[in-house]
């Protein structure tokens, strides 16, 4: 009880700070004790907030009603430290969710790949940089005034060298970079740009460069546009469903198009034939990057030279994972590629093979299957390596010749749909804290589709199983505090726990969005936005 009147007590000092109103309980402890705060009323439910990266700034999109019967979403400036709304304006297609703060050293920030949800605002140090899908628009956060608007659909942001690139617009092959502080197109440049994913992998080479794997894999000056290029096997078009597709639509005489709206931050669809992600990550160590596409393994310097290669046998890969241990470079083989819709399309036998890092020399390949497969889900430990299948699960070390397989009773438990790379939070009837499980050396987590979750050995034996529909994953974490959540089916569970599982208190109010700045928890719950300083917690 101390313990719990100590939180309190640091809670109520530390939010009194941001007070206006009555407190507020946010939260109950185990033994229904409350937890109370001060809060902000902002006039009315709000759905998604950002804060500025001092924290001086909210940004938040609020329904602002005129009558009971109707409304419209308005985007708001709200000053934390005046505690006063210094503007509001029509949201437009400012979506549900607006992206967060830059790092605090201004590192490059990467719009990845089929993030979901979609960045659609983000502070800079020139301002607050909007998107509507194929148009930026740098904002005085203070004042709302327009400094200026250009045509991209952004991919990425440097706001230590003042760039923002992206396409010209969402279904455009012209790449190109705005300066962020006076919005001037700085360079163009015509890009292969005919798979699905777009930008697979995006990685930092030297102070202005970035490594990008798209159709093909390209080194570009972020400053100047010049850019050397490897032209890499990623993608394939299914060419006969291509054309039947295309003799349809003529003889109907339908014109089709893409209509984009704000989820330009998605990667497009540009082909809805083609069979992409036949590619691995960019896995860079020292000097180097390593890369493959669908043929072969390959060593870049750092200026895009090949420094080796190896080829595998034609279509042998499908999209990989590399990563590394010691010298040995591994090469994790998931054997499919990607259809426009997302689904996987098996592709070839799926493996596991190691290499020489400096030299490129295979020591050996292991495989998963005897036939054409596609892996749902990886975890890779220290020296183990398990794997899973919608039908069958597999492990080995990374020195085994040969990988022990096992056959998965899908009739029993359901297919395995995917293996979970963080931790998650699992209860069980009765159980007064929930249980962490995370992959780890000897012990394995798949989930079903059948919403089970199952505990997995060395021996691929189940140990453990869950409700795969009782689990918390984790939203934000902060030192040994976790911020939790579970899906129900009127809305969401949120609990404050210990990384151990140790319940701090469970949340007791409706809350639409979360963030953490600097420690602190900021939750906006319909028209008050509270904040938990998890330091003190």
């Amino acid at each position: 009880m101390k313990i719990y009147l100590s939180i309190l007590f640091s809670l109520l000092f530390t939010l009194g700070v941001y007070a206006q109103g009555d407190s507020i309980t946010f939260a109950e402890t185990l033994d229904g004790m409350p937890l109370k705060t001060p809060y902000i009323d902002l006039g009315s439910s709000g759905s998604s907030f950002s804060l500025s990266p001092d924290g001086s700034l909210l940004a938040v999109r609020l329904f602002r009603s005129a009558r009971k019967s109707s409304g419209t979403w308005k985007l708001c400036m709200y000053d934390m430290r005046m505690q006063q709304m210094l503007w509001e304006r029509p949201a437009g297609k400012i979506g549900a969710y607006l992206g967060g703060k830059l790092p605090n050293n201004y590192s490059v920030s990467f719009v990845k790949a089929g993030a979901i949800p979609a960045r659609n605002m983000m502070w800079t140090r020139q301002g607050l940089l909007l998107s509507d899908g194929n148009t930026l628009r740098m904002l005085d956060p203070r004042t709302q005034q327009e400094k200026w608007k250009n045509k991209l659909a952004l991919l990425m942001v440097d706001d230590s060298l003042d760039v923002a690139v992206g396409y010209k617009s969402a279904v455009s092959g012209k790449l190109r970079a705005l300066r962020l502080s006076t919005g001037e197109m700085l360079w163009e440049l015509k890009v292969s740009h005919n798979t699905n994913w777009g930008w697979n992998d995006a990685r930092r080479v030297g102070k202005s460069s970035v490594l990008v794997m798209n159709d093909h894999l390209m080194l570009i000056d972020l400053l100047t546009g010049e850019y050397k290029i490897h032209h890499a096997r990623t993608s394939y078009t299914e060419t006969g469903k291509a054309f039947m597709a295309g003799l349809a639509m003529s003889i109907a005489g339908v014109s089709m198009g893409i209509m984009t709206g704000y989820a330009a931050y998605y990667t497009p669809n540009v082909n809805q034939f083609t069979v992409s992600h036949l590619n691995s990550n960019i896995f860079q160590k020292g000097e180097y990057s390593y890369v493959s596409d669908r043929d072969s393994l390959y060593c870049f310097d750092n200026n895009l030279n090949v420094m080796w290669s190896y080829g595998f046998s034609r279509k042998a890969l499908g999209a990989s994972q590399l990563f590394s241990r010691g010298e040995r470079l591994y090469l994790l083989n998931d054997g499919y590629g990607l259809k426009a819709s997302g689904f996987k399309k098996p592709q070839c036998i799926p493996s596991l093979s190691s290499f020489d890092m400096m030299t490129g020399e295979r020591h050996n390949t292991v495989c998963y299957a005897t036939r054409k497969k596609a892996i749902e889900g990886t975890a890779v430990s220290h020296d183990e390596v398990f794997v899973a299948f919608d039908d069958s699960i597999a492990y080995q070390t990374l020195d085994d010749t040969v990988a022990h397989v096992r056959p998965w009773n899908v009739k029993a438990y359901g297919r395995i749909i995917v293996v979970p790379q963080d931790t998650i939070y699992a209860y069980r009837e009765g159980d007064t804290a929930p249980t962490p499980l995370f992959n780890a050396e000897g012990r394995y987590i798949v989930i079903t589709d059948k919403s089970k979750m199952f505990c997995i050995d060395r021996q691929l034996k189940i140990t453990d199983d869950y409700s795969a529909d009782k689990f918390y994953q984790v939203c934000e974490r902060y030192g040994d505090c976790r911020f939790i959540m579970k899906r129900e089916k009127t809305g969401y569970d949120f609990w404050i726990i210990r990384s151990s599982g140790s319940p701090v208190g469970h949340i007791t109010l409706d809350v639409q969005a979360a963030a953490m700045q600097d420690g602190v928890l900021f939750l906006l719950c319909s028209s008050m936005l509270i904040s938990i300083d998890l330091h003190r917690l």
